[in-house]
């Protein structure tokens, strides 16, 4: 008997060999692992030609069209469970439980439909078929298959299934390669890459303006140090440190394949080569430095000898070319030749020697990676306004806000910026950017952010709006003109407030700030502001308020316009496509400007008042003249107003002399600027004006504050100072009146006025000391 023709009658033998037939499908596991009903069809398909394939076969054999049925389902059923264990046996291969479990079970589920329809078949095939047959074989012909054969496929199958249902999944083979004596070479884990992950930078998205840029994903890759990280040429690949492991992590950066590249000693330098799959890699062994070359994907690493001086040079190394490096130690610039292994002097290399100076500079500067910039884009960390909320209280000037650092994109000529609160940035965070700017890396406690951006549509950047008044109308006028002036005149956007009683809006959510407006001019009650600073997207309808005095580092003061409650306007319409935001230099010029007028005038101020204090000096120094020839003819008077004040105190003259000439000096210090030298006149604890008893310290830090804030033109004694006895404890109680201006520093201001000063002198170890002291100013 042919063992063949017994095979062909056999229905293990169909459903094995159908059943193979999914190897042809196996090139396409990952679209039937995503999405399952690719699996269930072809099991389908593979189920209902073996179906109709034993339907046809039994037929043939002259068995009954019930049996032809039977044994069509059998070889069905057989064909789905082998094809459905071979696509598990597969799924192993993606190192993944998550792809084995769902393999499985999607194999598992398709049985029983593709075994019903299989059997649909083998029924067509055996009505279609059987009338059609004769029954004229002769007996040796129907013979079953032999037993022997019948149990080996039988096995064949169930092996086939063990193996599916126990195997773990297959991990990365570690092939050992041969070492030399200059070579090492190092197994490397090759992650297949999944299609979960792809990003293409958009088309010419360096030339796209920074208010069109937009966060698109993120993506992050724990367990890395990103200390000693290198972008490639092409910003395709990122490499770095795997944590507390002598193991470079080459990242595609486009998709999710990463490599990992065993080196033999503690890694200080990664540099890509310019064009090829290549690492140049410099590491710490034996404490020798040793400059070697690692191919990323096979992971083979090749130490290289030592160059012919003998010397591997410490410093940055940068693979310009593709046989040499550059290596910036301190100031000087070395090249290593790749090919002859000599260390020359850059100065010394033709190629080099040939290049632009700009363009040394700039290969310089890439050999350590950093946040990129381009002519109509530049990032950068800015500090943003996050929420902000006005005080409730009458009277109350502070303005609280809360603000927080962020990755922010500025535009470098005009003067609008796009932030991005979504990715608040650390005070020890490292920001790297691709040359296209598309990725941005942050490296933070281990982990590697990936940021990608791409472009959209420019947002509106100019509006018009209406103010309730004019800016030099209100009780702040003075400083909107000069907030105005100086380009620092801004206000805040916000959600609305929608009143739900009668659905209309009352005001803004300050909870969220959504964009920073300044104001590019004001005139009458019409307004022209500028989109400075976007944290999020704005749109017709949200709501500006909170008009206040802000700088480029977000601190300001708010600004109280005339209007009865706090004021604020919907944001209306962009304005026509010609207005665009000033340059930020304008502002900046703009400030200037304002800043040396102020001076001038402020020059012009201090020289009338010096005219005028000069001219006070005279008349002062008249009036004392015409006061001394008075005094001759009062001295009668004077002598025995001063014996009768001798007799009604119990202060010696002597002692009152000397009490007068240390309050003189006193003041004399103060309006000298020698504050050290007021502040040693006090005692130890002094009952200081109304801040109750206080320590020299604190009164340092108060003269200190008003000597700086204030310019003192005169502090002088009017009249005589009273002296006598203190009425509680030891001492001397004195009483005077005391002449003083000052210019306010801040408000260029003069204050001052005449004040009856009240003050306690005790002696003390270290001689007279003030104890305690008050003023009032007189009317």
């Amino acid at each position: 008997m042919n063992p063949l023709s017994q095979v062909g009658r056999c229905r293990e033998a169909i459903g094995l060999v159908f059943g193979l037939l999914i190897l042809l499908a196996l090139p396409w596991r990952l679209v039937m692992l995503m999405e399952p009903g690719w699996l269930l069809l072809v099991l389908l398909v593979l189920a209902c030609m073996a179906g109709f394939a034993g339907g046809s076969i039994a037929v043939q054999q002259g068995l009954e069209p019930s049996k032809a049925l039977r044994f069509g389902a059998w070889a069905a059923f057989l064909s789905a469970l082998v094809a459905a264990s071979i696509f598990a046996l597969s799924a192993r291969l993606m190192e993944s439980w998550f792809y084995i479990f769902k393999a499985g079970t999607s194999g598992l589920l398709s049985l029983l439909p593709v075994t019903f329809y299989g059997m649909i078949c083998a029924g067509v095939a055996a009505l279609v078929l059987g009338p059609q047959e004769t029954h004229s074989q002769s007996p040796g012909e129907n013979t079953p298959p032999m037993p022997l054969i019948v149990w080996s496929l039988r096995g064949l199958i169930t092996l086939l299934v063990l193996l599916a249902v126990v195997l773990p999944p297959t991990s990365p083979r570690r092939i050992a390669l041969p070492t030399a004596p200059a070579a090492v070479q190092r197994p490397v884990q090759v992650a297949a890459p999944r299609p979960k992950f792809e990003f293409t930078p958009a088309k010419d998205i360096e030339h796209a303006s920074a208010m069109q840029w937009r966060l698109l994903k993120e993506r992050e890759i724990s367990g890395v140090d990103a200390s000693i990280l290198a972008l490639s040429p092409d910003d395709h690949f990122a490499a770095c440190m795997v944590q507390e492991q002598r193991t470079i992590q080459v990242i595609d950066l486009r998709s999710e394949a990463v490599w990992r590249i065993s080196i033999p000693g503690r890694v200080e330098h990664i540099s890509f080569h310019p064009k090829e799959e290549r690492l140049l890699v410099v590491w710490q062994q034996d404490g020798e430095r040793v400059y070697g070359v690692a191919d990323i994907r096979p992971g083979n690493v090749i130490a290289l000898p030592k160059p012919r001086r003998g010397i591997s040079p410490a410093g940055i190394p940068f693979w310009w070319k593709d046989s040499k490096v550059l290596i910036f130690q301190d100031r000087a610039k070395l090249v290593l030749n790749l090919d002859t292994l000599e260390i020359d002097d850059a100065e010394l290399d033709e190629e080099w020697k040939s290049l632009n100076p700009l363009i040394q500079e700039k290969l310089a500067r890439e050999t350590v990676p950093t946040l990129r910039d381009k002519i109509y884009w530049q990032w950068e960390v800015r500090r943003i306004i996050r929420g902000s909320e006005l005080p409730e209280i009458a009277l109350q000037s502070s303005w609280p806000l809360t603000s927080e650092q962020c990755l922010a994109i500025r535009h470098p000529v005009l003067d609008c910026m796009m932030a991005f609160p979504s990715l608040p940035v650390k005070e020890d965070e490292r920001l790297i950017s691709t040359k296209d700017g598309s990725i941005v890396l942050r490296s933070i406690n281990n982990v590697l952010h990936l940021c990608y951006f791409d472009v959209a549509q420019t947002p509106d950047l100019v509006w018009k709006i209406s103010m309730p008044h004019a800016p030099d109308e209100g009780d702040n006028a003075k400083e909107l003109t000069r907030a105005l002036e100086t380009g620092q005149l801004a206000a805040l956007v916000y959600r609305p407030m929608i009143n739900p009683l009668n659905q209309q809006v009352v005001g803004p959510m300050r909870k969220e700030v959504l964009a920073v407006l300044r104001f590019k001019e004001w005139k009458g009650k019409d307004a022209t502001v500028y989109l400075w600073q976007s944290c999020f997207p704005i749109k017709e309808g949200d709501v500006i308020a909170d008009a206040c005095v802000l700088g480029d580092e977000i601190e300001g003061d708010l600004l109280k316009l005339n209007t009865p409650h706090r004021w604020w306007t919907r944001l209306p319409a962009s304005a026509e496509a010609s207005l665009t935001p000033p340059k930020a230099a304008s502002r900046l010029d703009q400030a200037a400007a304002l800043k040396k007028r102020e001076r001038e005038e402020l020059s012009a101020r201090e020289a009338r008042e010096k005219e005028e204090r000069l001219k006070r000096e005279e008349e002062a120094a008249a009036a004392s003249r015409m006061a001394a020839e008075k005094a001759a003819a009062a001295e009668a008077e004077r002598k025995a107003a001063m014996e009768k004040l001798a007799r009604e105190s119990e202060v010696t003259t002597k002692l009152k002399e000397l009490i007068v000439r240390f309050v003189v000096a006193h003041h004399q210090k103060s309006q000298q600027g020698d504050v050290n030298g007021m502040v040693a006149d006090y005692a130890d604890k002094v009952d200081f004006f109304t801040n109750g008893e206080v320590d020299r310290a604190w009164i340092l830090r108060d003269e200190n504050t008003y000597h700086n804030s204030h310019q003192i033109y005169e502090e002088r004694i009017l009249g005589d100072i009273t002296v006598k006895p203190a009425l509680q404890g030891a001492g001397y109680e004195l009483a005077y009146d005391l002449r003083v201006q000052a210019l306010n520093v801040g408000t260029r201001k003069t204050v001052g006025g005449v004040f009856a000063v009240r003050m306690v002198i005790a002696h003390t170890a270290e001689g007279l000391r003030i104890v305690l002291q008050r003023s009032e100013k007189k009317p």
